[in-house]
């Protein structure tokens, strides 16, 4: 389960990059999504070179209207739950910010940093980011 939220994930941010990036008329490379936390409340900032320029819903990021296939009530929680983990083992306000980059083939794949209060911390992978221990299952 975890594997495919994971792989779901990385699909939906570079769909989320690119597609602000076309709508906006600007290169995908120079798009960025962070993920944060208001106290326990999620927070979304698109950033184009690496400057925040606006918040985003969750359905924004999903890129629909109308979410059939309810990520926009599974991942909510799920990120709010790592993003916790990332903060308490910090001591600190944790963020993930995801850039998209390019793999040894050319393929776009999505990089993720952990931030500190603002301050970058550590390159960090999927794995890390999310794991069974986080997986909240709505009500």
């Amino acid at each position: 389960m975890i594997e495919l939220i994971q792989s779901e994930f990385r699909k939906i941010v570079l769909n989320f990059i690119n597609r602000y990036a076309k709508d906006n008329s600007l290169n995908a490379d120079n798009v960025q999504l962070m993920l944060g936390l208001t106290g326990i409340e999620n927070n979304y900032h698109v950033l184009v070179n690496y400057v925040k320029k606006k918040d985003v819903s969750i359905m924004d990021i999903l890129g629909v209207k109308i979410d059939f296939l309810g990520y926009s009530k599974l991942a909510p929680p799920f990120i709010a739950k790592s993003l916790m983990r990332f903060s308490y083992k910090l001591e600190a306000n944790a963020e993930v910010m995801c850039v998209k980059d390019y793999n040894e083939k050319g393929k776009e794949i999505i990089n993720l940093f952990l931030y500190k209060d603002g301050d970058y911390v550590e390159t960090i992978e999927f794995e890390d980011l999310f794991n069974e221990e986080d997986l909240v299952m709505p009500q």
